[in-house]
C-alpha cells in the first residue's frame, strides 16, 4: 500500500471517530435531558405534594351539610325500600301458602319445637302435645280449608315464637296451649272457655268464633287470643313475662293466674324423730302476745331452700297477639 492508502486510511479513522464521538454525545445529552425531564416532574409532584400537606384537610361546612343531608336520604331510602320488600316476599309466602302446604310447615314446627324443649331441660312436654292445633296433627287429623290457612299460618307463627321464648324462659312443664278455633266446621271455642258437655254423638253447638272483621267493628285492632298452663320455678316466672314482653310481636298478658306448691322448710320425719332428735323448745312468748307461732327447728332437722327446691307455680296466662295494619 502506498502513501495515498495510508492517508484514505487515515481519513476514515478519523471519520469514523468523529462519528463515534458525535453519538457518544448525543447519547449523553439525550440522557441529561431525560434526567432533567425526570427531575422536573419530580419536582413538579413534590410541590404538589406540600401544597397538599399545607391545606387545610376539613371540608368546608356547606360541603359536610350536604354529605349528610344526601346520607339521610340514603338511609331513608333503604328502609323503604327492605320495608316494601320484606312486605312483598312476606305477602307472596302467604299467597302461595296452600293447605298442604300448612300441614308440612305444621308438621315440621312441631319437630322443632319437641327439639327445643328437649334441650331446655329435657322431659317439659307431654307425648304429642298439639301446640294448639289438633285438629291437623296425626293420624286422625284434617286438611284445613283454603280459606282458612292465611290466619292458621298466622297464629302458628305466633304459637311458635311464644313458645320459644317460654322455653328459653326454663319453665318447668308446658301443660296446655290453646288457641282462638275460628275455622267453619271445627267446634269453634275460645280459649279457656268451659267446654260443652255432649250428648250422645251429637256435637255440642259452637261459640261463635272472633273474626278479623269483629275487632275492627268493636274499634280495636285485630289479634289473636291464646291460653297458656305451664309449671315454673319462682324465680324463673319474671324472666318468662319479661321475654314476651320484649318480643317483636305485641303480646299482652290479659290474665295471669298463679297457684304456689308450698314446699320448702319441712318438719322432720317420722325417721328423724325416731333417731332420738329433740325439736328445739318454742321460744318464750310475750304476755300481750295473742298469735301462734310456728315451732322453731334446729338447724340439724332444718332442710335448705334454694332455687334448685324452691316451690314450683301453677300458671295460667291469657294473651292477646296484635297485629296492626302495614306493620
Amino acid at each position: 500500500m502506498g502513501m495515498k492508502g495510508q492517508k484514505i486510511a487515515i481519513i476514515a479513522g478519523a471519520v469514523l471517530a468523529s462519528c463515534l464521538c458525535l453519538g457518544g454525545a448525543w447519547m449523553v445529552w439525550r440522557a441529561f435531558s431525560q434526567a432533567g425531564d425526570v427531575r422536573k416532574t419530580l419536582e413538579d409532584s413534590l410541590g404538589q405534594l406540600q401544597k397538599v400537606y399545607a391545606k387545610d384537610p376539613f371540608p368546608s361546612r356547606n360541603n359536610v351539610a350536604a354529605i349528610t343531608n344526601d346520607t339521610h336520604r340514603l338511609r331513608e331510602w333503604n328502609v323503604a325500600l327492605s320495608r316494601d320488600l320484606s312486605t312483598n316476599e312476606s305477602v307472596a309466602a302467604t299467597n302461595a301458602l296452600t293447605p298442604s302446604a300448612f300441614i308440612q310447615q305444621l308438621q315440621h314446627t312441631v319437630r322443632e319445637l319437641d327439639a327445643v324443649a328437649a334441650r331446655n331441660g329435657g322431659k317439659v312436654l307431654a307425648d304429642g302435645f298439639a301446640y294448639g292445633f289438633p285438629q291437623y296433627l296425626g293420624a286422625s287429623g284434617g286438611m284445613p280449608k283454603p280459606e282458612d290457612v292465611k290466619r292458621l299460618d298466622v297464629q302458628l307463627r305466633m304459637v311458635d315464637a311464644i313458645m320459644r321464648e317460654m322455653l328459653a324462659g326454663h319453665v318447668s312443664a308446658i301443660s296446655l296451649a290453646e288457641r282462638e278455633v275460628f275455622e267453619s266446621g271445627v267446634e269453634a271455642v275460645a280459649p279457656g272457655a268451659a267446654s260443652v258437655p255432649r250428648r250422645g254423638s251429637r256435637r255440642a253447638a259452637p261459640r261463635a268464633a272472633m273474626t278479623a272483621a269483629a275487632p275492627a267493628a268493636m274499634g280495636a285492632y285485630p289479634h289473636q287470643h291464646f291460653v297458656f298452663a305451664f309449671d315454673v320455678a319462682e324465680y324463673a316466672l319474671d324472666d318468662v313475662l319479661d321475654r314476651l314482653a320484649v318480643m317483636p310481636m305485641f303480646v299482652v298478658v290479659t290474665e295471669l293466674t298463679v297457684q304456689r306448691d308450698e314446699r320448702g322448710l319441712r318438719a322432720p320425719s317420722d325417721t328423724t324423730a325416731a333417731a332420738g332428735v329433740a325439736p328445739a323448745a318454742r321460744p318464750a312468748e310475750s304476755a300481750d302476745s295473742n298469735k301462734t307461732k310456728a315451732p322453731v327447728l334446729p338447724r340439724s332437722q332444718r332442710e335448705a331452700s334454694g332455687p334448685d327446691i324452691a316451690p314450683l307455680l301453677k300458671v295460667r296466662m291469657q294473651l292477646d297477639v296484635y297485629t296492626f295494619e302495614g306493620v
